[in-house]
C-alpha cells in the first residue's frame, strides 16, 4: 500500500494521541491487537525517520500485514466519528485543520480497503 508522507504523519500523530484509550479497549477485547498497534506505530515512525518531512506529497510504500491493515482500518472507523463528536461538542463544527486531518484518515481507510480488495 502506498501513502503520502503527509498521510503517514497524520496517522502516526493520531495513533500516538489515542494509545492509552486504545490500550484500554484492546485489553478488554483482544490483547494481541495492542502489539499490532504498537508495531504499526513503530513502522510509521521508522518510515518518517528515514524519509524526513520534506516532500509531503511523496508516495511511500508501506509493508503491513493484512491483520495490521484491518486493525488500522478499524482504528480509523472508530476514531474519526468519535473525534468529530468531541470537536462538534466543543466548537459547534469540525473545520480547518481538524477537518483536514480527519479527511486524511478517511482517505487512508479508502487506500486500505483497496489494498485489502474490499
Amino acid at each position: 500500500m502506498e501513502l503520502k508522507l503527509e498521510q503517514i504523519g497524520v496517522l502516526l500523530l493520531n495513533m500516538n494521541m489515542c494509545r492509552q484509550n486504545v490500550k484500554k479497549h484492546f485489553k478488554k477485547t483482544n490483547k494481541d491487537l495492542i502489539e499490532q498497534y504498537d508495531s504499526v506505530k513503530t513502522h510509521l515512525k521508522t518510515v518518517l525517520d528515514i524519509n524526513g518531512f520534506e516532500g509531503t506529497e511523496t508516495l511511500i510504500s508501506l509493508y503491513l500485514s493484512t491483520d495490521e491493515l484491518k486493525m488500522v482500518s478499524s482504528f480509523i472507523s472508530w476514531y474519526v466519528p468519535a473525534s468529530e463528536g468531541v470537536i462538534k461538542k466543543a466548537y459547534g463544527k469540525v473545520g480547518g485543520e481538524d477537518r483536514q486531518q480527519l479527511n486524511a484518515l478517511v482517505s487512508i481507510k479508502k487506500e486500505i480497503e483497496v489494498a485489502l480488495g474490499a
